[in-house]
């Protein structure tokens, strides 16, 4: 009996790492799409003092437009782009610009730490603060490969659940900071930013149920 249950057990580990591991065709998929983020253009802006500026006649807007398809493409990937964006993440080439709080421009490395950490992005937006919880910037963009490491062999869908748990809160803590900030009153807040949270995560957790009793 006992050595069934090691059997269970190493079939188990076998499944759990060979899904954890992208497909060659994938990977190369990955691989290409990440080569397509570098812009043939020169960054914009480099003062970092504008809110908005006019591309230059010589920057190519179909170029970036192809970028932007990239971008959008190595997110649909979910997990398995993880590893490649990951290993980029010190590519230090011109990627794309656009508007934060001026015009600021990006480079291979951050556009992929960007695509990884939007698939845990839950909070609404608060324009021109950080105080919303962010997961990707405060978990995963302070130390990737670690993150990656204590991660790999979870699903998509747990890490989401993970990362939605951390963001609820911090959401819940980040009332004593910012609400008296942002005028709401602490019904307020936990209404309009923690319940909608909550609500997904629910969601969440009632996929992953029913994912598991297929």
């Amino acid at each position: 009996m006992f050595k069934k249950y090691q059997f269970i057990t190493l079939v188990f580990i076998l499944f759990v790492n060979h899904a954890a591991a992208s497909p060659p065709e994938i990977r190369e998929k990955v691989k290409r799409l990440i080569e397509e983020l570098h812009s043939p253009n020169k960054p914009l802006n480099l003062e970092a003092n504008r809110r908005l500026v006019s591309p230059p006649s010589n920057y190519d807007l179909k170029a970036q437009q192809k970028i932007e398809s990239a971008i959008k493409e190595l997110g649909n990937l979910g997990k398995a782009a993880f590893p490649l964006l990951i290993a980029n993440k010190d590519n230090k080439n011109y990627c794309r610009s656009y508007s934060t709080s001026v015009l600021r421009n990006f480079s291979v490395g951050e556009t992929c730490l960007e695509i990884l950490s939007s698939h845990f992005a839950f909070s609404k937006v608060r324009y021109g603060y950080k105080g919303m919880p962010d997961y990707g910037w405060s978990i995963i963009e302070t130390d990737p490969s670690g993150w990656w490491k204590n991660n790999k062999e979870k699903s998509l869908l747990e890490m989401k659940i993970q990362a939605l748990e951390w963001t609820i809160k911090k959401e819940i803590e980040n009332y004593k900071t910012w609400g008296e900030l942002f005028e709401m009153s602490k019904d307020n807040w936990n209404k309009q930013l923690v319940a909608p949270l909550q609500n997904h995560l629910k969601k969440l957790l009632e996929s992953k149920n029913n994912s598991f009793h297929k």
